[in-house]
C-alpha cells in the first residue's frame, strides 16, 4: 500500500464533510507525527516530500475505531456529502447577502435582517429540540 504525503492526506476530509472542514498544515503535521511516534505511521522523504505509510499497529488501531458503534462528530452525521456541500452552499450565499446588506443597507434594513435571523436561529433551536 502506498504511503501519502502531508499535502494529500487532508483532501479526503475536505470532500468527505462538503468543504466545511479545512485541515491546516498546523493540525496535520504534528498529528502525523504524533501519530509515527507512536508507531502507527513510518515516514520517509522521497522527491522532497515526507511520505507518510501506515503500519500493522496503524491498521489494527483503525480496525478497532471502525467497529465502534457510533461518533460524536457532528460532521459524520451527514451520511450523504450532497446534503452538506448543498448546506454550505446556502450558508455561503447568505454569507454574501448579509455583507451586502452590512455595506450598503440602510440602518431599517440592517435591524430587519437582524430581526430575521435572530428568528431563523430560533426556530433551527426549535427544531433541534423536537428530536
Amino acid at each position: 500500500m502506498g504511503g501519502a504525503d502531508g499535502n494529500t492526506s487532508p483532501r479526503p476530509n475536505q470532500t468527505r464533510y462538503g468543504g466545511f472542514r479545512k485541515l491546516s498544515p498546523g493540525s496535520v503535521y504534528p498529528t502525523l507525527q504524533m501519530l509515527e511516534e507512536g508507531g502507527y505511521l513510518t515516514s520517509s522523504t522521497e522527491g522532497g516530500k515526507r511520505i507518510y505509510t501506515i503500519t500493522d499497529q496503524g491498521r489494527q488501531l483503525l480496525a478497532e475505531r471502525g467497529q465502534q458503534p457510533t461518533s460524536d462528530s457532528p460532521w459524520d452525521a451527514f451520511k450523504n456529502p450532497q446534503e452538506l456541500r448543498e448546506l454550505r452552499h446556502v450558508a455561503t450565499e447568505l454569507a454574501s447577502l448579509l455583507m451586502q446588506v452590512a455595506r450598503k443597507g440602510k440602518t431599517e434594513e440592517i435591524q430587519r435582517v437582524r430581526q430575521l435571523l435572530e428568528q431563523v436561529k430560533r426556530d433551527i433551536y426549535l427544531m433541534l429540540a423536537e428530536r
